[in-house]
């Protein structure tokens, strides 16, 4: 269960290489070095999104430019902008990257007249060249944690100088948009912003209630000066658990303390 709970390869990115690898292998004699290196590594990928995952950074990116490549000549960039992390989104790209034929691969902006294989292989090149900018030329530092991490933010921590007590972040990240292990972006700049994820996880054993397990994305206190803010955090972003202890017996035996709340009438 713990295993199944932080599977981050979704099967959506599979059906995207088996669509766009053959393209992008027969035009390999088109492409400079780097970028045949660079689809070497798509090609081993095999969809994980671990921190240290080349193949993650290349995909997502990749499958991002495209999509803009495709569809923002149409509805146009602000709107674009907003459309393409959403479902619709998600929705639509199956339909237009399974046909050739779709009227969507054509630039609107241009006079000659695109098409599937000519796109994806501009998309291509535009995907590398945005990483050389990004994250460098050596493409062993294109791992997912240089391109994605994630903050939780506390609305306090939206003002500058609040962000460095109030957000928990940002770490390394080891989940990816429609896996198990989920989460979803949104564009801010070049950046990709993680806006949703597991609220927790957890695992319960029914027959052996103590044997159960699970972990929250930051950590039991709201209370930022509190030594349980934040300590959750790391092993939430790296997959681990922590033993829950749910009967009344095993919470009073590892209980650090006991607050107290007394109704303010019994107080006087």
């Amino acid at each position: 269960m713990k295993k199944m709970l932080m599977d981050n390869s979704p099967p959506s990115a599979h059906l995207f290489k088996r669509i766009a690898l053959p393209i992008l292998n027969a035009a390999q004699s088109q492409m400079n070095k780097q970028e045949q290196e660079a689809l070497l590594d798509l090609t081993e990928w095999k969809g994980n999104h671990s921190p240290t995952e080349i193949g993650a950074t290349i995909y997502n990116r990749f499958r991002i430019i495209l999509m803009r490549s495709i569809m923002q000549d149409e509805i146009g960039e602000d709107l674009f902008t907003e459309f393409q992390f959403g479902f619709l989104m998600d929705r639509s790209i199956w339909r237009i990257l399974n046909r050739a034929d779709s009227p969507w691969w054509d630039d609107r902006n241009t006079l000659e007249k695109e098409t599937k294989n000519s796109v994806i292989l501009a998309a291509w090149r535009e995907t590398i060249q945005f990483l050389n900018n990004r994250l460098g030329d050596n493409i062993s530092q294109w791992q997912w944690q240089n391109d994605v991490q994630m903050t939780h933010e506390h609305p306090l921590g939206k003002v500058e100088w609040l962000a460095s007590l109030f957000n928990v972040g940002p770490l390394p990240s080891a989940a990816a948009t429609e896996s198990i292990n989920n989460l979803m972006f949104i564009a801010d700049g070049d950046d990709l912003k993680i806006m949703m994820g597991p609220s927790t996880r957890r695992v319960i054993d029914f027959g052996d209630i103590d044997n159960s397990w699970g972990i929250n994305p930051t950590g039991q206190s709201g209370v930022f000066t509190d030594k349980h803010y934040q300590d959750q955090a790391l092993d939430y972003a790296q997959g681990r658990f922590r033993h829950h202890y749910i009967s009344a017996e095993s919470i009073a035996k590892n209980s650090e303390g006991v607050l107290n709340l007394i109704p303010l009438e019994e107080q006087h």
